[in-house]
């Protein structure tokens, strides 16, 4: 049984009642002709339950986000997703070696087995910037380069919450909501991060929050990759949906998005 992304679970609460039941079975059951595989980050509360049940499950612990295996998936995502964004741009299409191999290595290196973000900045160059993913790249690049300055100048040891190389990209992201559409963008954030029960379709949620379906639009138009937001015409029939749990996270952390 295979159970991916068990952090990415509604709820601290919940996370770790999946442990219990699998804890549980296992006790329970031991025969059973079953093995259990759970993908998660290294959560504290779910590193520490496990901790606490050492000794009455079995189970064995395998940190993989830094193996080459996974870096190499992350490379060849990269640069896979690098080509189609050039050979479908009418503009980037002219230039074969787009983009510079100095330019592809730095996002490689700063995503070392991160889908998470290698797949946010694809979606920043290919969704945001359609009109000159050239230019969106050189944001990221030169993103990374000042998140390492800034490490590198820093007297405390860098934060080890396992997605903070996003702080940075997400920070990006808000700032280009202009000062019109902040109030609700947040506002929309807030049904997005702590979803009703149950969950709200846009046009259930526009009208709860009392905004027009177009402002709703606008709103969101500089979060696009980050969020899966419905087309128009599904608006009634979907939800909007995060893309990765890592963005929830780190709006509800003031200490990372630069508030305290």
């Amino acid at each position: 049984m295979f159970l991916d992304g068990l952090d990415e679970c509604q709820g601290q609460r919940e996370q770790i009642l999946h442990f219990g039941l699998i804890a549980y079975f296992t006790k329970a059951f031991p025969d059973a002709p079953l093995l259990w595989l759970v993908a998660s980050c290294p959560e504290a509360h779910i590193t520490a339950f496990l901790a606490r049940r050492r000794s009455t499950m079995c189970f064995e612990k395998e940190e993989v986000s830094d193996s080459v295996e996974a870096c190499q998936d992350v490379e060849h995502f990269l640069r896979k997703e690098f080509e189609r964004i050039r050979t479908t741009n009418p503009v980037m299409a002219l230039f074969p070696q787009w983009p510079p191999e100095h330019q592809v290595l730095k996002p490689i290196s700063a995503a070392v087995g991160l889908s998470a973000y290698a797949t946010i900045i694809v979606r920043f160059i290919g969704i945001e910037c359609v009109g000159d993913p050239g230019s969106c790249l050189q944001v990221i690049v030169d993103l990374i380069d000042h998140n390492l300055l800034s490490l590198s100048c820093a007297n405390t040891p860098h934060d080890s919450h396992p997605t903070a190389h996003l702080d940075p990209r997400y920070r990006c992201i808000i700032s280009r909501i202009t000062l019109v559409d902040r109030r609700h963008a947040e506002d929309i954030l807030v049904f997005v991060i702590y979803p009703s029960a149950p969950p709200m379709l846009v046009s259930a949620m526009c009208d709860w929050i009392s905004i027009a379906l177009g402002v709703m639009y606008g709103a969101v138009c500089q979060l696009h990759s980050v969020l899966d937001v419905p087309l128009l015409q599904d608006a009634h029939k979907k939800r909007i949906f995060l893309y990765h749990k890592s963005f929830s996270d780190f709006l509800c952390d003031s200490r990372r998005l630069g508030l305290s």
